[in-house]
């Protein structure tokens, strides 16, 4: 069923099947051009490029339910950092989010994986 959208930006949270564990937030807009949506479609869309996402999908399944809309994307993204803040990341050993940022626009607090510089220096030139 579609219903007409008067707010364009919303936060939704995916739970785990077996435990109802909230294991990742989400911040979507609904396209532009749009009159009407399927209320919560991002909600529910697989995660296929997010390895740590796409292994709890296919361990537990998930559940997506929108937890707030809002009128702005700043209001949609401080939302969005709120939340991510509360339940913790898993990458940085604060809580069970897969997460790989704090949320918001852009990839602040990004973990990087750090390779062996050994790989990529120059190797000295002897003479």
């Amino acid at each position: 069923m579609y219903y007409l959208c008067t707010m364009k930006h919303y936060i939704y949270l995916n739970r785990r099947n077996d435990t109802g564990e909230v294991f990742y937030v989400g911040a979507a807009t609904q396209p532009s051009g749009y009159t009407y949506c399927k209320p919560g479609y991002r909600a529910t869309q697989i995660h296929k490029s997010q390895s740590s996402w796409m292994d709890v999908y296919n361990a537990a399944g998930f559940t997506g339910e929108i937890v707030a809309y809002c009128e702005t994307k700043e209001q949609r993204d401080l939302l969005e950092i709120a939340l991510i803040k509360l339940y913790g990341r898993k990458d940085l050993g604060e809580g069970n989010l897969v997460n790989q940022t704090n949320g918001g626009a852009g990839s602040k607090g990004i973990k990087r994986k750090i390779l062996p510089m050994t790989r990529y220096q120059k190797k000295p030139k002897y003479k």
